[in-house]
């Protein structure tokens, strides 16, 4: 299972597009703080963070969700994915960063390895 956090429609559409080949259970919250209650909830594998989510909160705040024995691979998604933010998430704990707009190969490949992360952890 995977929870999408993000505020734009448009990005949710999207991301459920090209991952749903790799699966099909995508929960969508448009704020930070339902996306805490949806992971303690629903034990997601990965979860994907917009970095525009215009709630309060940011992806920051998910690397704290039960002291991390949720087990999550944590994706961030924006506009300005750099070597600057991918080197942040990846040292906070997460796991990837993807770039908007989506590429389909890209999108299956990231959460294709997350999701062997996740099972293996």
């Amino acid at each position: 299972m995977i929870i999408l956090v993000t505020a734009s429609e448009e990005h949710d559409r999207a991301f459920r597009q090209m991952a749903g080949g790799i699966m099909q259970s995508v929960i969508s919250v448009r704020e930070v703080g339902s996306a805490g209650l949806a992971i303690n909830e629903h034990r997601p594998q990965v979860v994907v963070c917009d970095t525009e989510t215009r709630s309060a909160g940011s992806w920051h705040d998910l690397l704290q969700v039960d002291d991390r024995r949720a087990g999550f691979a944590l994706i961030v998604v924006s506009r300005l994915a750099d070597d600057a933010l991918w080197a942040e998430v990846l040292n906070r704990g997460g796991f990837d960063v993807l770039s908007i707009p989506f590429r389909r190969e890209e999108v299956e490949r990231v959460i294709a390895s997350a999701l062997r992360h996740a099972c293996s952890a």
